[in-house]
């Protein structure tokens, strides 16, 4: 997770990746460029839009790289194919299958599938789908009752910032910590073993 500033840090104080960041991102939307105050709103709206598909884009790479590799030390049990063999193949594995694969070996519970999945399909629609704010109109059912559908939409309604901030990022972290505790206990039994020996 980012930092976040305590009560007696200012943002100034912040280690310089941060500005380097800021600075980046200023440059690649034309924020410093005077020439370009007219068209400032319009980037700050497109700014706003890719920071939640940044978001999102590092939550899904970072629990779909903790839960591969939980997969491949699961995996890895065979004397019939080598170690190297069962990291390409995991490696290989689309996100999609990697999830339904872990489910089935009882890595992960019927929640935690639900919400792999959830994140899944939340990366494919910020990976292919620019407009992420925009939504459609439908009807429910026969009456003359619609509703606004929006393109991000994330158990059941729209993922606001204000909902990535106080709900999303919240869960998703914890859903990272999850799988990470996972697996640092398959990746360090012994070690896990010798200290509880020593308690």
């Amino acid at each position: 997770m980012a930092p976040q500033p305590s009560s007696t840090t200012t943002r100034a104080d912040l280690p310089k990746p941060y500005h380097e960041g800021l600075e980046l991102l200023h440059a690649f939307y034309g924020f410093d460029d005077p020439e370009n105050e007219d068209d400032h709103l319009a980037m700050a709206v497109d700014f706003r839009r890719d920071t939640t598909r940044l978001v999102i884009f590092n939550f899904a790479l970072a629990i779909e790289d903790v839960l591969k590799s939980l997969l491949y030390y699961r995996l890895n049990t065979s004397r019939a194919v080598t170690a190297a063999a069962t990291k390409r193949y995991v490696q290989d594995m689309g996100t999609h299958d990697a999830i339904a694969l872990a489910a089935r070996l009882k890595i992960v519970n019927k929640d935690l599938y639900r919400s792999l999945v959830d994140l899944n399909r939340l990366r494919n629609k910020a990976a292919h789908e620019w407009l992420l704010d925009s939504y459609r109109v439908v009807r429910l059912g026969a009456g003359s009752k619609r509703k606004r559908t929006y393109r991000l939409e994330w158990l059941g309604t729209r993922l606001t910032p204000e909902r990535m901030k106080h709900e999303f990022i919240p869960f998703y972290g914890d859903v990272y910590l999850t799988l990470f505790a996972a697996f640092i206990r398959r990746r360090f039994p012994a070690e896990r073993g010798s200290r509880s020996a020593r308690a």
